[in-house]
């Protein structure tokens, strides 16, 4: 084992194990929750729930991804589908934020606007006061449902198949991902 890090089956029976507060690299990260998750959960019936704001990191470490947005899930799918082809515009937001292993974003692109406060409740979407697609007339009146694709994938937003037609078209996707 490592020092300082506690057995591997005590630390899923017992205690959640948090890469960020091991205080190691990326690829250490990468290595140590493909080792928990890969200690026999399968063979247990058992699963792994991965939380971080390490996009990296979740695209190699997880089938699944969900991405919330003021508490709320926005947009789930595979790894390989979300990081390829996001179809909410936060989750495009995020991966044009964030930098890639690969460099291939020559220029990042902060999300706009700010984030919700604590107390902040809107009425429609969440995220409709940052978004580049929003349509007052759908978005402000209710909080979106997760809709259904049909291939897996499962996104709040009224325009979602729209969105990600205009995406695709300003290459929204991210290059480091799985």
């Amino acid at each position: 084992g490592l020092a300082g890090v506690p057995d591997v089956h005590g630390a899923l029976r017992d205690q959640l194990l948090e890469p960020a507060r091991l205080a190691v690299d990326s690829l250490f990260q990468v290595r140590l929750v493909r080792d928990v998750a890969g200690a026999g959960l399968a063979a247990l019936g058992l699963g792994v729930l991965f939380i971080t704001h390490d996009l990296d990191l979740a695209a190699a470490v997880c089938d699944r991804v969900h991405v919330m947005y003021a508490g709320r899930i926005v947009e789930q799918a595979s790894a390989a589908q979300l990081f390829a082809e996001p179809h909410h515009p936060y989750t495009a937001g995020l991966l044009a934020s964030t930098p890639d292993i690969d460099g291939l974003h020559e220029r990042l692109v902060p999300v706009p606007g700010s984030p919700l406060g604590l107390l902040d409740s809107p009425s429609g979407c969440a995220f409709a006061d940052r978004c580049a697609f929003v349509d007052p007339g759908r978005c402000r009146d209710a909080p979106p449902p997760l809709i259904e694709d049909g291939l897996g994938r499962r996104v709040a937003c009224v325009r979602s198949d729209e969105v990600s037609v205009e995406l695709a078209a300003l290459g929204g996707g991210h290059g480091g991902a799985a």
